[in-house]
């Protein structure tokens, strides 16, 4: 398949079925494994301490899947730097903002909820607009820390 052409390729299915998985999928999976312990799936992931830091690396940057916490954060707009799970808070890092997004949309979902866990918010007070929440992004890496509540 060309790109230049954007047809789907009969073979591989380029530009079509294949593009389209890529697209609804992609993002970066946590999990904690009984015998290999942390994993991750789609980006970086380290542990220094009760520290686990995971960095994406798909193609979006912009879904992020806590499956220990149940927690699931995408972003309509901007892209995450890096994510840390650090006793009972995330801590969410987003790039800077360019010309094109002076803010990012931060949605958090708890699909899979985890026995015995809370619901997730954003520790300081931001504007939501359309069930995301709205944070301003600056010249530098911009942090937003989430604690359960409830």
């Amino acid at each position: 398949a060309y790109p230049s052409t954007l047809r789907i390729d009969g073979i591989t299915g380029d530009y079509g079925p294949g593009f389209l998985a890529h697209a609804i999928n992609t993002g970066t999976y946590v999990a904690r494994h009984p015998e290999f312990g942390w994993v991750a799936f789609g980006g970086d992931l380290s542990v220094e301490g009760d520290v686990i830091r995971i960095r994406p690396l798909d193609s979006g940057r912009s879904r992020v899947y806590l499956a220990p916490l149940g927690l699931w954060l995408t972003l309509d707009a901007g892209r995450f730097e890096s994510v840390e799970i650090r006793g009972g808070e995330v801590r969410v890092r987003l790039d800077p903002a360019d010309a094109h997004t002076p803010v990012g949309l931060l949605r958090v979902e708890e699909p899979g909820r985890v026995t015995g866990g809370g619901t997730f918010a954003p520790v300081e007070s931001l504007d939501m607009e359309r069930e995301a929440y709205v944070v301003p992004l600056g010249q530098e890496m911009t942090e937003v820390v989430l604690h359960p509540i409830g």
